[in-house]
């Protein structure tokens, strides 16, 4: 009895302790790792083959030149801001031996043509026999002021000879003309290219330009060697990088039989482009220079020789 009597305590007991103690739940499986597979590398693109031609694009350019002038001995520094919206289709001709480059044809327009510049350079008239070195200033990247926006239809041809920008319809007189300093914003955007890019890439081109600076006709030879940087895939083709470096040389003079007027010049710059290879249009440029040009006035004995330091820089970007 005694014993039967310890075997239900001992049950009553277990029974009280088992109803103390809460189960412990069993384990939530842990959920599998998500495997985010690798991003496809992007097509690796060795060489690409450029177009021959393209239709219109069109273009915001502005162009800042700082001057820095010495008057007498004293520096004075102007700044000259030139804007335009440039647009225009091109061609490019004839064949080209692997790392040369094909010679260019085109058609466009200049819209919105201005320039900006303190009344110092405005004020000034752009003629040799008014000031040389003061015309130079404002020929350097003006050749004339325009209060309001100016219009300029052109054809534009470069070879390995020279770059060609002409208004339409043809100027009696191209000296110091506004439609002249609008050309030269198109003729930095119109770049010789072989037929086909390689990363590594390198060659040169030589082009002359005729012009005129503050009265004076003035040869300007720009000699430059192209390397293409890179090519890369995108999702609407190929994206060449190709920069140049440049060396700028400036030769003009005037000479009547009682003045003399004489310019030189010696600059160097760097432009960078990126190209959309499969539609040979250039998207986007980044330039700039720095030139000296020396004045020689064979009248002004009290100034002797007068010189110009030119920094310049132009971004263009193509509009959608």
């Amino acid at each position: 009895m005694r014993s039967g009597l310890l075997a239900v305590l001992s049950v009553v007991v277990l029974s009280a302790c088992t109803r103390g103690v809460t189960p412990l739940p069993a384990p939530t499986p842990m959920p599998p790792p998500v495997v985010t597979p690798a991003p496809a590398p992007a097509p690796v693109v060795s060489r690409v083959s450029i177009a021959t031609r393209h239709d219109t694009a069109r273009y915001d350019v502005t162009s800042t030149a700082r001057i820095v002038r010495d008057s007498g001995g004293r520096p004075v520094e102007e700044e000259i801001i030139t804007r335009a919206q440039v647009a225009f289709a091109l061609e490019r001709t004839g064949s080209a031996r692997p790392g040369t480059a094909r010679d260019l044809r085109s058609t466009g327009r200049v819209d919105g043509f201005t320039i900006s510049a303190s009344e110092r350079v405005t004020g000034a008239r752009s003629s040799a026999m008014q000031g040389a070195a003061q015309g130079a200033m404002l020929g350097s990247t003006a050749g004339g002021l325009s209060r309001a926006p100016l219009t300029v239809p052109f054809d534009a041809s470069l070879n390995g000879l020279n770059a060609r920008v002409a208004p339409r319809p043809s100027l009696v007189n191209e000296c110091d003309r506004q439609e002249m300093s609008a050309a030269s914003l198109v003729r930095e955007l119109l770049l010789r290219l072989p037929p086909v890019l390689e990363v590594g890439a390198t060659w040169s081109d030589t082009s002359r330009v005729f012009l005129c600076r503050g009265g004076v006709p003035v040869t300007a030879q720009t000699v430059a060697t192209a390397h293409v940087r890179s090519l890369s895939a995108t999702a609407g083709g190929t994206q060449a990088v190709v920069e140049r470096d440049l060396v700028i040389r400036i030769e003009g003079e005037l000479a009547t039989a009682w003045r003399t007027v004489a310019m030189s010049g010696r600059g160097t710059g760097r432009q960078r482009f990126v190209i959309d290879a499969e539609r040979g249009r250039v998207d986007s440029l980044r330039s700039e220079s720095e030139t000296r040009i020396d004045v020689r006035d064979s009248v002004r004995p009290d100034a002797g020789e007068q010189s110009l330091t030119q920094r310049v820089v132009l971004v263009a970007e193509r509009r959608p």
